[in-house]
């Protein structure tokens, strides 16, 4: 599922044309995988938005697999 989450997120990059966009939808996508987010999100500079997005992807993708490898 996380691994489909990712994918459908980069999707999302090649479909919307603005930053804005693409945060809007990552954001639709988190929320239908169960995440929330806080009240005051849309008063966050874009820049944060976009940068909370990716961590939250990234954690997500990292506990997706709980047997993968760190590489050293």
């Amino acid at each position: 599922m996380n691994n489909t989450l990712r994918m459908v997120s980069a999707f999302g990059d090649l479909m919307n044309e603005t930053k804005k966009d693409k945060i809007a939808f990552k954001k639709r996508m988190l929320i239908a995988s169960g995440c929330t987010f806080p009240d005051d999100w849309d008063k966050l500079p874009i820049e944060e938005q976009e940068s909370r997005i990716n961590k939250a992807l990234e954690v997500n993708n990292s506990t997706s697999n709980p047997n993968k490898r760190k590489e050293k």
